[in-house]
């Protein structure tokens, strides 16, 4: 029933085609009340049975059609026997809902004569459930023949050319679209392929369409099971015939009707396939339905290189009317041709700088050795280019050749080439190994040599093994000759190479696993289920884990039984296996594939007591995800050597390869590199990696710019950061906290040193030699101390307001370890730490001035929680002494490690939250900072200014549009003048906390100062008399911010004077119907048509204090599709206003019943209605709301009386008052006196 639900909502929302009529009724399911006669005699084609029920109240019969139908006309035959009139007043409805009284009314029947047939008209109602039904006691229900007549409604395969893999018999392929689900007869109206691998059926819709949902009607008869596993594929393609497209569902299992619906979410495609995926598989269908709108235009990015002598501007003028001529000779006329960038020369390379290909491995640069000698066939001779000079050993046992490629590799295949004389048949059973070990028999063995011909070159797979080394060997006692060898493959770099590790306890470094040095191991002590981790930082698709065994040929296998897990979880023992671990040998890598799982964290994780897990290197082969470079198209200002633009986005980051990872211009002025995504996106995030080898220096000041404009190679694009970026990884620094018994004073000076060499050597008797330990703070003796109580607030308990920290800017006084950003990255496990010294401080820049009503501060989870002890929560303006002279909102105290506490701050402005620890040889760690914010209002009111200066008018400082950097155009601005003012008139009268003013930020920020702020009830010298709260001296950022107590005015149900839109219309069901005030009638509800997340909204047209909202459903059938209704109020029009906050979410309201939800005060001009779901319609047939005016209009009027009374009196001022709104009869009105009257002494016009 829900499906039938859905599945209309889609449909109600296509256009009405002109297609004829089908007969659907013997292809339902019919049930009845009670049985006389069954109730399948209504349909089974014969007049002469009927249908009969039992004598009782209210009988009814339904017919089930499966899925849903437009209904044009249903048509009846009565008996023919006797008792024609039982048929009198019987009911014909049509629905979804297969509970007979709750869906709409098609007609009701006045009389059928005996034996004779009546046709009824139901105008294309939509439904799956066609009923009868007779009100009324002792009434028996007798229907001789039913028949449905429909009309099928833009069915995009309808007419289609389709084909299948083969066909069984003669169950073509056009039977799944010829509107009959083959229910009576499948084989006469359904396809079916031979029984064959992988079969396949196909409709090709002509044109590209945004494909909603696909119905497909699998057989009744038998055989329901055989469906099971369809794949439904749509998209662009025919590779493979088309069954390569993406897929939008999988057939799970087979539904009672025999109907499955699958919802594809509007995805452009002009094919559907069904395929059915195994080995002597049929592929049955009796109908294929697809659903959705278009045609669509598709949008393809051609790029076309020209060699040419021609000048770009000669060659864009006609090289498009070419190439449409070209296309339409080729019959392709629906095409526009656009430039998508202005057309770039370029340099033309010898060499493509693909990344992938690395044919030519194997040149002199590489070093090749041998197990021997003989004469002067040296091992390079196989690898110097030439097959006439070969590499020759003596003959002995075990005669071996080897390859050093420097750097590991994908390795794909190994050509050989031999001599061309007789000595060829001696490579004969000579093995090829790949690995990374320079020891001869232990690596990969790729291939075994059984036939070269004399002279002749052969081909061996690797399969994509990694390897550093390659190896020729033979296993018996002879001579080894190579004329020549050639390796192919991919230079592809660890994901984990120099990322962060950390392992659960610590014998040997836990980074020696991703130093990309084999010789190092990580290793953890003796323990229970010991893991190692490594942090990718973003999650990938993991295609490949390689792990390399330590070179220990007594305790290889303690990595046996080692699971390899992967995931976005931390622990190990959260996320899934990828492999288990059986064996490696010693000083070997074995690569594990995962099958692109996805993960940020690769874990490595031996179950058991006693065991100890010891790692020489891990590699992580994959791709990240959502990186919108890989597919993109770059360019840059140009080119050093072999350094290609390409190198940028090949997933390389350089780590152990710079010149093979890393782009490169030449040394020049402004230079630039480009990336081309080919579409628009919404960016969130770009990362850029520095190179970490040879001459790697610190990036500053590169400018990230980001936009629509290829001009000027995009660099006019908007600028999105400037930023530093440091060589390569950091190194990195851990904090180890240390808990030492003794009798010794080790705060004592002279021992520190002494206790860290002794740390030192011990570490270095470990294997762990690469570090340098530093005292973080001096030792402290420590004492136990009761439980203290934390001061401020929970973190949990700081609202629903959003973190403003996050996405902004965050410096430090100086950096031990980590980045200032990890304070706000709002990952609390990452922390950032200044160096030792005094006063050490953390900034926050929100790039705005906001009204501040926590901050949140998160202490490190490791250790030294005490650290942070008396730090000092500074908010404010001023970047006097780098912040640390703003207001005090907190001082930090006893923080438990990890713990996070909630500090309220009552509304502080300002722009900076600095975290400062004052006193000598402090350091800072800052895990996380999060800031909330009081919500400000927008400034409604009239703003107005002494004059304007160009087109800088005074709404422009109350408009809500930030300032952008570098520019002031979104500003207020007089001319140059005497006394220049501004001034808003708020429209009514409140109580002024604060105002923020956001100076302009270009060359003159200096024009403010001395300004004066001046607020109050006169208009007397435009308001300038007023008095003076504040003369600047400093500058302020950000939109003016305010709180305030508003007079308030009754108002009964202002919807009835607002305006109401929706998302769609379903006929005449207009949005301004649910307003009318007509609550009862089905014809006068508003109504949306099936869509996507319907809405209807109302403007107030004023902004109100909402405290009630109410809201009436339909009277006829389907009270629960407003079940989950969202009731959405506030200013903003963003997302049509679906994106205000909420104010209540309906569970249900009965038919034709009114429910009310209470919004308390909730303050807003527009109420919308939302009901989140694929595929629903939004039906209301009255909303009504009660609130109050949040703005009063206030008018000024200017009275003069002519009196002997002295109307300066303030006695005789209340009178006046009175007497006017007495006058007036204004009940909504109140009048008060703007200014103290004033006497005027009038003049004669001769008289000075």
């Amino acid at each position: 029933m829900n499906e039938g639900l859905v599945f209309s909502a889609l449909m109600l929302v296509m256009a009405i085609s002109d297609r004829p009529e089908v007969e659907v009724q013997r292809w339902g399911i019919s049930y009845q009340v009670s049985t006389q006669w069954a109730a399948e005699y209504a349909v089974d084609g014969e007049r002469t049975t009927c249908s009969h029920t039992l004598f009782g109240s209210n009988p009814w019969w339904i017919l089930d059609l499966r899925k849903p139908y437009y209904v044009t006309t249903v048509t009846v035959t009565n008996r023919l026997d006797c008792c024609s009139d039982r048929i009198k007043g019987a009911t014909i409805r049509i629905g979804f809902d297969n509970d007979v009284y709750s869906n709409p009314l098609c007609v009701i029947i006045a009389s059928i004569p005996l034996g004779a047939t009546s046709s009824f008209s139901c105008g294309g109602m939509l439904g799956q459930f066609v009923s009868f039904d007779i009100p009324g006691n002792n009434k028996i229900l007798t229907l001789c023949e039913v028949q449905v007549f429909v009309v099928y409604k833009d069915n995009l395969a309808t007419g289609q050319s389709v084909t299948q893999s083969s066909t069984f018999g003669s169950w073509t392929a056009e039977k799944a679209t010829d509107f009959n689900p083959g229910v009576l007869d499948p084989s006469s109206w359904c396809s079916k392929t031979q029984q064959e691998t992988n079969p396949w059926w196909r409709v090709d819709l002509s044109q590209v369409y945004q494909i909603s949902l696909v119905v497909i009607s699998n057989r009744v008869d038998c055989c329901p099971e055989e469906i099971s596993g369809v794949e439904v594929h749509i998209g662009n393609s025919l590779e493979n015939n088309g069954n390569s497209n993406p897929t939008c569902a999988l057939v799970t299992e087979n539904p009672d009707t025999g109907i499955s619906i699958f919802f594809c979410d509007d995805k452009e495609a002009r094919y559907v396939n069904l395929l059915l995926p195994g080995d002597a598989k049929s592929l049955t269908l009796c109908e294929v339905d697809i659903y959705g709108t278009g045609p669509c235009f598709i949008l393809s990015m051609v790029k076309i290189e020209l060699k040419t002598s021609v000048s770009a501007s000669t060659l864009m003028d006609g090289l498009l009317l070419k190439l449409e001529s070209a296309l339409a000779q080729m019959g392709i006329f629906n095409v526009r041709l656009r430039w998508k960038q202005t057309p770039v020369q370029k340099v033309m390379h010898d060499t493509q700088p693909g990344f992938l290909s690395i044919q030519g491995l194997t040149n002199g640069s590489k070093a090749a050795s041998q197990s021997s000698r003989y004469g002067t066939l040296a091992a390079l001779n196989a690898v110097d280019g030439s097959p006439t000079k070969c590499s020759n050993t003596q003959y002995e046992n075990n005669p071996w050749w080897r390859l050093d490629l420097t750097y590991r590799y994908q390795i794909t295949h190994i050509a050989i080439t031999v001599e061309g004389g007789p000595m060829s048949s001696r490579i004969l059973g000579a093995e090829i190994r790949v690995g990374n070990t320079p020891d001869i028999f232990t690596n990969h063995l790729c291939d075994v040599i059984s036939n070269i011909p004399q002279g002749g070159t052969k081909n061996f797979s690797c399969g994509g093994t990694e390897a550093h080394f390659v190896v020729v060997d033979k296993t018996t006692a002879e001579a080894l000759v190579l004329c020549e060898v050639k390796v192919y493959g991919y230079f592809s770099e660890s994901a984990s190479l120099w990322r962060t590790t950390s392992q659960s306890s610590l014998l040997r470094d836990s980074r020696s696993a991703v130093d990309g040095l084999l010789a190092t191991y990580s290793e953890t002590q003796q323990e229970t289920d010991p893991w190692w981790s490594v942090d990718l930082l973003h999650t990938h698709i993991i295609d490949s884990v390689a792990v390399t065994n330590k070179y220990d040929d007594l305790t290889y296998n303690l990595i046996n039984g080692a699971e390899i897990r992967v995931g976005n979880a931390p622990d190990f023992s959260s996320n899934p296996t990828c492999a288990t671990i059986t064996t490696i040998p010693s000083r070997s890598t074995i690569s594990y594939p995962c099958g692109g799982m996805e993960g940020r964290y690769v874990i490595i994780h031996i179950p058991g007591t006693q065991k100890t897990l010891s790692l020489a290197e891990i590699d992580v082969y994959g791709d990240l995800i959502g990186n919108l470079a890989t597919n993109g198209t770059v360019a840059q200002s140009s080119t050093f050597d072999d350094w290609f633009a390409e190198k940028a986005i090949d997933g390389n980051r350089g780590m152990l390869a710079f010149t093979k990872g890393c782009s490169s211009t030449l040394n020049e002025t402004n230079p630039w590199w480009s990336l081309d995504l080919h579409y628009a996106y919404e960016i969130s995030k770009v990362v850029i990696t520095n190179r970490r080898q040879g001459n790697a220096q610190p990036i500053t000041g590169i400018e990230v710019r980001i936009g629509n404009v290829p001009e000027n190679n995009g660099n006019d694009n908007p600028l999105c950061e400037v930023m530093d970026i440091p060589k390569g990884p950091v190194v990195q620094k851990t904090h180890i906290k240390i808990e030492l018994s003794s009798s010794s004073d080790l705060t004592a000076h002279s021992l520190r040193s002494y206790l860290l060499s002794k740390l030192e050597s011990a570490l270095a008797s470990s294997g762990i030699r690469e570090l340098t330990l530093n005292w973080n703070k001096p030792p402290q003796s420590m004492k136990k101390v009761e439980e203290t109580t934390i001061p401020g607030t929970k973190a949990q308990t700081y609202g629903s307001q959003e973190n403003i920290a996050l996405n902004k800017n965050a410096v430090q006084s100086s950096t031990f370890v980590a980045r200032p950003y990890n304070g706000i990255d709002n990952v609390e496990m990452y922390c950032t730490y200044t160096q030792t010294q005094s006063n050490p401080w953390w900034r926050l820049d929100m790039r705005a001035s906001y009204s501040i009503k926590e901050v949140v501060f998160t202490n490190r989870f490791d250790c030294c929680s005490e650290q942070n002890n008396g730090a000092q929560i500074r908010i404010g303006n001023s970047l006097q002494d780098n912040g640390n002279s703003n207001p005090l909102c907190a001082v930090i105290s006893n923080i438990p490690a990890g713990g996070s506490t909630s500090y309220p701050c009552q509304g502080m402005v300002g722009r900076y939250v600095n975290v400062v620890i004052p006193g000598d040889s402090r350091n800072l760690a800052v895990c996380e900072v999060k800031v909330y914010y009081n919500e400000t209002l927008r400034l409604y009111g009239d703003a107005a200014q002494s004059s304007v200066f160009e087109y800088w008018n005074a709404g422009r400082a109350i408009d809500g549009v930030i300032l952008k950097p570098g520019s002031a155009s979104f500003c207020t601005h007089t001319r140059e003048e005497t006394n220049p003012w501004w001034r808003v008139d708020l429209l009514d009268y409140y109580h002024i906390d604060n105002v923020i003013i956001t100076n302009r930020i270009d060359n003159y920020q200096e024009r403010i100062i001395g300004a004066e702020i001046r607020i109050g009830n006169s208009l007397e010298n435009n308001g300038n008399n007023n008095p003076i709260e504040l003369v600047m001296q400093e500058f302020w950022v950000e939109n003016l911010n305010y709180s305030m107590q508003i007079a308030s005015t009754s108002t009964a149900n202002p919807a009835r004077k607002g305006n109401a839109v929706q998302s769609s219309t379903d006929l005449l069901w207009i949005a301004d119907n649910a307003i009318d005030g007509i609550k009862n009638d089905i014809m006068k509800c508003s109504s949306t048509a099936f869509q996507k997340d319907p809405y209807w909204r109302l403007n107030l047209t004023n902004i109100y204090r909402i405290q009630n909202i109410t809201i009436t459903n339909r009277i006829d059938c389907c009270a629960r599709l407003l079940t989950g209704a969202q009731i959405r109020i506030g200013n903003s029009l963003e997302n049509n206003g679906n994106n205000n906050s909420i104010c209540a979410v309906i569970e249900s309201i009965p038919l034709a019943e009114s429910a009310t939800f209470s919004c308390n005060g909730m303050i807003g001009q527009f109420v919308n209605v939302m009901l989140p779901g694929n595929y629903t319609k939004l039906t209301l047939c009255e909303v009504e709301v009660s609130g109050t005016v949040f703005q009063k209009n206030r008018s000024l009027i200017k009275f003069e009386f002519q009196s002997s009374v002295n109307m300066t009196d303030s006695d005789i001022n209340s009178r006046v008052l009175q007497k006017l709104e007495s006058a007036l009869n204004f009940s909504e009105a109140t009048l008060n006196w703007f200014q103290t009257p004033v006497a005027i002494v009038e003049k004669d016009q001769h008289k000075t």
